[in-house]
Formats: structure tokens, sequence, C-alpha cells
């Protein structure tokens, strides 16, 4: 899981879905603590109209409304310059005007007297006595009231202190948004930023993709154009790339085809005249060169019809049956070949394809080691073929090296029998049936020849 999520950090998409997430929310976040700010002044603000409003209405009435009262003097008290300036542009007759903030008690108007007793009333004699009122309870997450003390002058020597009962405003840890609100918000910003990444990495992929199996199908279809400007661009480039590849390949593959099919009747000339010479012994050295030459050019034939892409339909075969059938053609010719096969192992592939890669290793097994031994197993997700064989075995750095075309071994292990195209041939008709071959030395001496068949295969 871990793994996972560091791959996909590292990943185009990821790199953007982790900008786009970290973005939206430091942008979120800025905007949040700005909207609290002003959130804060539009609450002092307010406060502040309201204490206005209250010593305006005190000024104008006698007695004063409730939450305010006159003081017969100014106590000490740290002063609100902002709230001096309002009252200054509301009161613009008052010449001096002085705003502390004081201790609450200094707001506390002074209680009621008691009612004055009826004197036509009884006695309840046997009435309860009633019980005091509970004491209100505070809320913890309510803001505070505020006590200001003001004094005004006129210039003239009139003077008024009043103490002013600021009223209440808005919680202040009250949240500038809901809980559910953000949480839905986060979750939408995530979908979203995923959606995004997703669809800018894509055509990437799907390029990645293209570029991996090149070397396996030239002749897939082109890509399609999709996605931004930039990326369409690299897609075009990557067909053009593709094309004159396969144009490349094409002409190559055209020149050895027809070198090889113009070889053959000179060489059927000569084959023909041989039978003049006297000579028996020499007669039957040049029959046996001019043999090998027809299988070089059968096998230089058969490669080019290879890189055009010739490998036969696609069809249900029983593995094991097919590899019991090539195992008994090469006994009846009189080789030692032994094959042990599970049953009803059935996959899709190319029948022709697939027989061809086992005639030539095996023919390989038998030529450089005189017997072989072909086993084939399922294994989890696939099915492999193993033909071994006990002659010499290859250097370890030559292993992958022998597929290349016409490289023969300095080694026991070459034969003048060999045209060097047989092992080439078999990779790429594996790589056309989606299979694979790895050659291995066995312990003891002998090579053994691994074929591997996918179940899926990409045909």
């Amino acid at each position: 899981m871990l793994g996972a999520l560091r791959g996909f950090i590292d990943s185009m998409a990821g790199r953007i879905f982790s900008v786009l997430v970290l973005g939206i929310a430091a942008a979120a976040l800025a905007a949040s603590l700005l909207a609290g700010l002003q959130r804060s002044a539009d609450v002092t603000a307010e406060r502040a109209d309201r204490v206005v409003d209250r010593i305006v209405t005190a000024l104008a009435t006698d007695p004063p409304p409730p939450g305010t009262h006159r003081i017969g003097h100014f106590p000490a008290g740290q002063s609100v310059p902002a709230l001096q300036v309002r009252i200054a542009q509301r009161l613009p007759q008052w010449r001096k005007i002085t705003v502390s903030t004081v201790d609450a008690a200094t707001c506390a108007a002074a209680p009621p007297p008691p009612p004055m007793p009826d004197p036509d009333a009884r006695p309840a004699t046997n009435a309860p006595p009633v019980p005091p009122p509970p004491p209100p309870v505070a809320d913890p997450g309510a803001p505070r009231s505020l006590c200001y003390a003001v004094r005004l002058s006129d210039g003239s020597g009139r003077t008024i202190m009043l103490a002013v009962d600021a009223p209440p405003g808005a919680k202040a840890v009250e949240p500038v948004a809901s809980t559910s609100f953000l949480v839905a918000l986060a979750l939408a910003v995530l979908a979203l930023a995923l959606i995004v990444a997703r669809m800018a990495a894509r055509p990437i992929a799907r390029l990645a993709i293209a570029a991996r199996s090149l070397g396996d199908d030239l002749d897939r279809p082109p890509i399609a154009k999709q996605g931004p400007s930039d990326v369409r661009d690299a897609i075009a480039a990557f067909n053009d790339m593709q094309a004159r590849l396969r144009q490349t390949v094409e002409e190559r593959t055209f020149m050895l085809a027809a070198i090889s099919h113009d070889l053959r009747t000179p060489l059927t000339r000569l084959r023909l005249r041989m039978d003049a010479i006297p000579d028996t012994a020499l007669r039957e050295r040049l029959i046996a060169d001019t043999a090998a030459m027809a299988a070089l050019i059968e096998e230089g034939l058969e490669l080019a019809r290879l890189a055009r892409g010739s490998g036969g339909a696609v069809m249900a075969v029983d593995v094991g049956a097919l590899v019991f059938t090539v195992c008994e053609d090469a006994q009846e010719a009189g080789h030692e070949v032994s094959c042990t096969a599970a049953s009803k192992l059935v996959i899709p592939t190319q029948m022709d394809a697939l027989r061809r890669i086992l005639n030539n290793l095996l023919d390989n097994a038998l030529l450089h080691g005189g017997s072989a031994c072909v086993k084939v197993s399922a294994i989890p997700g696939a099915v492999r073929i193993c033909i071994a064989d006990r002659g010499p075995g290859i250097p370890e750095a030559e292993l992958d090296r022998v597929f290349e075309p016409f490289r023969q071994l300095d080694t026991a292990r070459s034969h003048d029998r060999g045209s060097g195209l047989g092992l080439t041939i078999t990779r790429i008709l594996a790589r056309h049936i989606g299979a694979e071959v790895v050659l291995a030395n066995r312990a003891g001496g002998g090579v053994e020849a691994i074929v591997n068949l996918p179940y899926r295969q990409a045909l």
C-alpha cells in the first residue's frame, strides 16, 4: 500500500494532484483567515455603533434608557480612541469627549426599591415563603459585555458623565463555516484534483505504453491525437517516428527477400551441374554446401516474412497435444526425445508460430546434445515449455546474445550446419505470440530452453 502511494506521488498524475490540493488548501486557509478578520472588524464596528446609539438616546431622554446611567465621577480606565472618533462624528456639538473601558461594576445600575406594602391586603399566614430565583447561568461561549465610561464637555462648563453597557456581539468562537460544509468542500476538492490529474496524465501514459510495445509491433495503429496541444505534438512526433521506422524495416526486409529469392535460380542451376562432377567425394561435399546455402536462403525468406508480421491465425491450442505431436515427429525421424506434458493446457495463440518455435528449439537441442527432454507444465499465469539437452553449455555472457542474427559461438556448441538465424526466428515468433524465450545452463552440463506462454496474451 505504501509502495503504491509512493509510486502515485512520484507519477505525473500524483504531482499534479498534490499541487492542486495544496494550492487550493492554502488558498482556502488564507480566505478563511481574511474572512475571520473581516468578520471580527464588522462585529467590533457594529458594537461601537450600538454604544453610540445608546449615548445619543441617553442624552435625549431622562432618565436614560436601560444599560445607561449617569455617574458622579469619572473612573480611571483604558482609553478607546476609535470609539471617541465615532461619538465625535455623531455629536459634533460636544467639544471634548473622553471614553475609557472600566470595570463592569460601574455599569451595574442600582437595584430598584422594593414595592410598598398594600395596607388593605391581609397577611397570608399559611402561605409558604417564595424561594428566590436561581442565579443566571453564564454561557461560557457567549461574548462578555464591556463597560464604557463616557465624559462629554461642550466647552461652556457643562459636563455629562455616563456609564454605558456595551451590548454583546456575535460569539468570538463561532466558525466562519460549518464543519459539514468544510468536509464536503474538502472531498469535492480532492475528487476534482484527482480527476484533473488523471486527465492530464492519461495521454502520457498511453504514449509510454505505445513506446514500450513499439519494438514488438511496428504495425500497431497510430496513437489518437488527444489531450493538450503540447501532448498532441508529442503524439504526432511519435506516430511519425513509428511510420519512418516501419518504412525503414520494410525497405530492408524487401531487400533481404529480393536477394534471397534471386539466389534460388543460380543455386538450382549449380546443384544440377554438380551431378556431372566425376569425383564422388568432391560432388558430395559441394552438394552439402549447396544444401546449406539453400537452407540459409529459406531462413532468410522466413525472416523476411516474419518481419512483415506473418504469423498465422489465432486459435485455441492444446499446448500439451501440440508438444506430443512435435516430439513424435522427431522420434519417427530416429531421434531420442522424451516428452512429459500436462493435459488440457489450452490457450489462445498462433499454432503455426508455436509449432515453428518448438521445432527450432528441439532441432537445436538434438543438433548439439544428440537427445532432448521436453516437459510442459502450468505455472501461475502461464504455460511453461522446457526443452533440455546434455550438450556443451553456453557461456553466461552469451546466453542472450545467441538470439542475434548470424551469431555463432566459438565453442564446441558451434556447428557448421547452423545458419545463425534459427534462434533469431524463434525469438521473433515468440514475441509475435506474446511469449518469452530464454536459455539457461543446466546443472551437470547442457542447455535448457524455456518458453513461457501467458494465458492472457495481447495478440
